[in-house]
Formats: C-alpha cells, sequence, structure tokens
C-alpha cells in the first residue's frame, strides 16, 4: 500500500498542476473503487515477451510524446528505485519539487514553486509510517497491505 500511496500522491500532484501531459494518466480505482489519476507512461511488452518496456507513443505530436518520455522516466524511477528504497527500508524522505526555469543573461535560474516531501518511518514489524509533513496525518502501511 505505501508504494502505491506513494505513486498515487506524486501522480495526483503532477496530474493536478499539468506538469505532465493528460496522456501521462491513467484513471485507476484505489481505497475503496475511487478512480484517480495514476502516472502510466509504460507501453507494457506482450507477455511472455522480453523485450523491456518503452515509453507509450502518442499520435498528438512531438510535444505530447516528449511528456510521455518524460513521464516513463519518472515512473521507472518509482516503480523501480522508490519501491526498491521502500522495500529495504532505506528511503527516508522523498521529495518532489515543482521549479520554473527561466534562463536570464545565459544562467539558468531556478524558481521553487510548490515542494511536496513524504516521511518514511519503519517499525521492526514491518509496518511503514509515512507522513507528508510533521504535523500532517499519517498513514501506517502494514505488511498485511503493504503490496
Amino acid at each position: 500500500m505505501c508504494k502505491n500511496m506513494t505513486k498515487l500522491t506524486f501522480s495526483s500532484i503532477l496530474s493536478a498542476r499539468a506538469v505532465l501531459g493528460p496522456d501521462c494518466f491513467k484513471k485507476k480505482p484505489f481505497a475503496g473503487g475511487v478512480h484517480h489519476d495514476f502516472l502510466d507512461c509504460v507501453e507494457k511488452p506482450a507477455k511472455g515477451s522480453q523485450q523491456p518496456a518503452v515509453a507509450r507513443r502518442s499520435n498528438k505530436g512531438a510535444e505530447e510524446d516528449e511528456n510521455l518520455k518524460e513521464g516513463f522516466l519518472l515512473q521507472q524511477w518509482m516503480d523501480t528505485g522508490v519501491y526498491e528504497a521502500i522495500d529495504k527500508q532505506y528511503l527516508k524522505t522523498l521529495s518532489l519539487i515543482i521549479a520554473k526555469s527561466d534562463k536570464v543573461e545565459d544562467e539558468l535560474s531556478d524558481e521553487v514553486l510548490e515542494n511536496y516531501t513524504i516521511k518514511y518511518q519503519y517499525a521492526e514489524d514491518g509496518d511503514v509510517l509515512m507522513a507528508t509533513s510533521e504535523d500532517g496525518e499519517a498513514v501506517v502501511c502494514t505488511k498485511e497491505n503493504s503490496k
């Protein structure tokens, strides 16, 4: 559940802020069947195929294809690196920073517009506590619901 909650949190922010195009998301049921936007840019290979997953393609043009490539890289990072770090209890803090990049006098200047942080704590029994801020609500993911 922690993996899905992490993906849902980031997907919701990225979708609501239009950081990636709408083709980067698919509505999927979660938490009682309510449908949410989930990051989904992967073209999965046919069953039994040895081909690696690749970014989906759009018929809407180069800009949307670029969004799908960026979403694909983010999704691959989440699905492999972040999930593995949660499984191995390495991940303590994960941040999503939305910044505005401007080129001013041949130098890049990044202005942070929004910063979202998820903190993880691990119990000896395998439960994981996720909190989106120090005084915010926390979610406890037990071993039984952590898939």
